[in-house]
């Protein structure tokens, strides 16, 4: 008889443990949620770069995950976020400004595989991403005089991550993230034609540089309790200087040529983020 009891109990926490464990799966599933963060984007001071810039701003965001099983171990995801903030300018030539218009878009797919642990679950898995983000400067005008005009910022980039759940009770569990972004193929187009009827300009070419040097960073812990979720995140981008674009301009009746280039710059960005899945 205490061979058959302890048999039993036994067998009942193996069953809780592996319960435990599927519990930690990646399901087929979707999650909504929101964001708050503060945002900082800056070219620093280079030596073929006499001049830095930064821009600041409070971005806010939704964003949706969702979740594919495939099979008892493979699944697949899809990522969608939107963040809207307005950035407050500074540089060390062309002085300040503030409420310039900000969208961020970014989309990525990718395919994974869990792998159960006594206690917790991990989950890499990697795929392909894109980033787009439009600043509308167009119209504006600093407080030394210099005339804005819009820019938009292009990322493919190869995303390569893992999540980490652990159970830390019957109904909550927490969730990590971190991934690495490798840039596979970037560009920044200047809107210039933006400045034609400013300061005597009568015609401008646009500007498209390539940037195909640099990475990205993402972090996440979410507290998650039943459906819902709560925690701190965080995102880093580090780009380096992208190529030349030469194009014509005139001014005041006079044509000028010229290069232009998007220096190395740096983007950081943290804060909260809240969810829920169903």
């Amino acid at each position: 008889m205490k061979k058959l009891l302890m048999a039993a109990v036994v067998a009942t926490l193996a069953t809780n443990a592996i319960a435990d464990t599927n519990s930690l799966k990646t399901k087929t599933a979707h999650e909504v949620g929101i964001s708050v963060s503060s945002y900082e984007y800056k070219e620093p001071y280079k030596a073929e770069h006499d001049f830095w810039m930064k821009l600041d701003a409070v971005n806010y965001g939704v964003n949706y995950l969702g979740t594919y099983k495939i099979n008892d171990n493979w699944f697949a995801l899809g990522n969608m976020s939107y963040k809207r903030g307005d950035d407050d300018y500074k540089s060390s030539g062309t002085g300040t400004d503030k409420n310039i218009g900000k969208d961020i878009f970014e989309v990525k797919v990718a395919i994974g595989r869990d792998f159960d642990f006594d206690k917790f679950v991990v989950s890499p898995y990697a795929g392909l991403g894109y980033r787009y983000l439009d600043s509308d400067w167009a119209g504006h005008t600093s407080s030394t005089g210099a005339f804005g005009y819009g820019r938009e910022s292009n990322y493919f980039y190869l995303p390569i991550g893992t999540f980490h759940r652990m159970n830390l009770g019957s109904e909550s569990k927490l969730e990590t993230n971190i991934e690495y972004d490798y840039l596979i193929k970037g560009t920044q187009d200047t809107n210039l034609k933006d400045l034609i009827g400013r300061g005597g300009i009568t015609a401008i070419d646009n500007a498209s540089n390539k940037q195909n040097s640099g990475y990205g960073l993402k972090a996440s812990a979410i507290y998650k309790q039943n459906n819902f979720g709560f925690g701190p995140y965080a995102e880093y981008w580090n780009i380096n200087r992208s190529d030349n674009a030469c194009g014509f301009g005139t001014v005041s009746g006079t044509t000028y040529s010229g290069c232009v280039f998007e220096p190395a710059n740096r983007t950081i960005e943290y804060g909260l983020k809240a969810s829920y899945t169903f």
